[in-house]
């Protein structure tokens, strides 16, 4: 009971998660059952920054979809990953459905609208305290693992349903500032990648007049092709050493500590 000797402001509650919302589990597809027509299904990869990314989703054909009806997702629906990435959450979108929901992904309901207000829950799963409180019930050394059951056993806050009304519109606003900063971003890094592609090759446009065929293509005339090898001193590959989630010692970076360009050391 971790909110036990914090003083909270009156009227809010303190339920166990699990008394006013459900965490269902998904379906239990079969290796067997997928293939690369029909119905696609969320596996864990398929949660990316809080989105759907159904680019190499695995589908199943409508005949074993029927036997999975009761795990079709809806537009609106909050998933959160319960194995490996346990952080991993995503917004069902309009243009994601249909889809199902596989196993050891969760898909939360409200079992009262009028005690919790779905956009606060989606708010409240997404914090930091939350998703710290997660880690710590989360089981396995190699891979993380949590249930359902050990998600619903969570305290938490509950301010009225008024209040939960405008937190949760107040954060909404700032996820629409961040969504179009990053819809500006994302346009940015295509149009520099066009120019990395134009400059690396042809160099700063009217400079170069003449060209020269080469092994890589036709380049500037001046320009020279060398390998790496030629012009780095050193180029490593990492320790092998046995590892520990423990946090003691030295941090070991692997590949999920690499994202977008930065090193994100947390885990």
């Amino acid at each position: 009971n971790i909110f036990r000797n914090r003083k909270i402001p009156n009227g809010w509650m303190k339920p166990m998660f699990g008394d006013v919302a459900i965490l269902q589990s998904g379906y239990p597809f079969k290796t067997s059952d997928f293939n690369e027509d029909g119905v696609p299904v969320i596996r864990m990869n398929n949660l990316k920054n809080g989105r759907l990314d159904l680019s190499d989703a695995v589908r199943v054909s409508k005949r074993v979809a029927k036997e999975a009806a009761d795990f079709y997702l809806c537009e609106g629906d909050l998933l959160l990953g319960m194995s490996g990435s346990i952080e991993n959450y995503a917004t069902v979108q309009k243009n994601d459905t249909p889809c199902l929901l596989n196993q050891r992904i969760g898909r939360f309901f409200v079992k009262d609208a009028s005690k919790l207000y779905y956009e606060y829950l989606k708010q409240l799963v997404i914090s930091d305290s939350f998703k710290s409180r997660i880690k710590v019930l989360a089981t396995g050394a190699a891979q993380l693992n949590i249930s359902s059951r050990d998600i619903e056993k969570i305290e938490i806050l509950l301010p009225s349903i008024y209040e939960q009304r405008k937190i949760s519109s107040i954060l909404s606003c700032i996820d629409s500032v961040i969504d179009e900063t990053q819809a500006i971003i994302d346009q940015t890094g295509i149009l520099k990648k066009g120019l990395m592609q134009e400059l690396f090759t042809w160099g700063i446009p009217g400079r170069h007049k003449k060209f020269k065929k080469t092994e890589i293509g036709k380049i500037p005339d001046k320009w020279e092709v060398k390998t790496v090898r030629e012009l780095i001193d050193l180029c490593q590959y990492g320790l092998s050493k046995s590892l520990s989630l423990e946090p003691i010692g030295i941090p070991i970076l692997r590949m999920n500590n690499l994202e977008g360009g930065e090193v994100n050391a947390k885990d």
